[in-house]
């Protein structure tokens, strides 16, 4: 019982008195300014990080760190996110996205406003109780202002954390399924074992409308599940629209590695030492998409979903095309 309460006051955020996203988010900013601004004082070095040691909590994120890994630890955090082209490869993938860090499974920030805070909400994260690395997750859906319509990531990961080279050739499977059907997808490292096979959302729309992620997402695992020898690994709760993911380029809260995007073409010789902070450099293109995407994902849908496309319901347009029943000729259904 007791242990269960000290997990329950272990996951419980400093910002849960915060009822208000906007006012959570300024609240973060606020923590992580105070470290930022200690880090940033005319001091000798010794005396900057005995100084950010005391502003931190005992029970802290960052005091476990200093203690278990050393002040180098500290340093590299601050490094790794302070540097610019991080932040912006940050920001661009969880455009949109509700945020989330930590182990703390449930929206606390509505989105990231700018690349710049990035490096503050990650400096806040070491003022948050647990043993971890700073981190950061985003939810699978994102917004999508111009078209005013949610869309909804694919996540595939086969979730196997004894060894990474062992989950890598259970994955790989899919990775070829993927491919021999010329789907667009994007891959990258958990920062831990897995591989994130990410289908993105923006990919799975038809003429113009989100397909059902729920339904597509059955058919996608259930096809999934035949190809590979242990489907039990095979982690299906990302049916969820609101399931969270480790953002790309976040680290990892439980290795101190970084959950790496990484090319197709690199699969076969992928090694996690790439991961290591210092080593990472962002992938120009990594989040764009192939000209011809709407037809090679028209036919990627249509085959996983046995023909029979469902658009999604909360689309009242989508509704009214299936109703009037205009694309009948292609196989839609509600």
């Amino acid at each position: 019982m007791a242990k269960r309460r000290r997990k329950r006051e272990e996951n419980k955020s400093r910002l849960s008195k915060a009822s208000d996203p906007q006012e959570r988010y300024q609240l973060a900013l606020n923590d992580g300014k105070k470290l930022y601004n200690a880090f940033n004082d005319n001091e000798s070095k010794k005396s900057i990080l005995h100084r950010i040691k005391g502003i931190l909590p005992k029970k802290s994120v960052g005091y476990y760190l200093f203690n278990s890994k050393g002040e180098s630890e500290i340093e590299s955090i601050y490094e790794y996110y302070s540097r610019t082209e991080i932040q912006q490869a940050m920001y661009s993938y969880s455009a949109r996205r509700q945020i989330t860090f930590l182990k703390r499974f449930y929206p606390q920030f509505e989105y990231i406003k700018s690349s710049r805070d990035i490096l503050h909400l990650a400096l806040y994260v070491l003022f948050e109780s647990g043993k971890y690395w700073p981190s950061f997750h985003g939810t699978v859906s994102k917004y999508d202002p111009q078209n005013n319509m949610s869309l909804c990531d694919a996540v595939l990961e086969v979730d196997f954390k004894s060894s990474w080279k062992k989950c890598f050739a259970m994955t790989r499977p899919i990775v070829d399924l993927l491919q021999d059907r010329g789907a667009v997808f994007r891959l990258k490292f958990s920062g831990h074992c897995s591989v994130h096979i990410i289908i993105p959302g923006e990919a799975l729309v038809i003429k113009g409308f989100p397909v059902d992620h729920a339904k597509f997402f059955r058919h996608l695992s259930d096809m999934v599940k035949k190809r590979l020898q242990e489907p039990r690994h095979l982690d299906t709760s990302f049916y969820m629209t609101h399931h969270f993911l480790r953002l790309a380029y976040s680290i990892n809260e439980n290795t101190g590695l970084v959950s790496l995007p990484f090319l197709v073409e690199d699969y076969d010789r992928f090694d996690p030492s790439w991961a290591k902070p210092e080593r990472v450099k962002p992938i120009d293109g990594w989040l764009s998409m192939p000209k011809n995407t709407p037809q090679r994902m028209e036919d990627f849908i249509k085959y996983i979903m046995r023909g029979k496309v469902f658009l999604a319901s909360s689309s009242p347009v989508a509704r009214k095309i299936v109703e009037d029943n205009q694309m009948a000729k292609w196989g839609v259904d509600q």
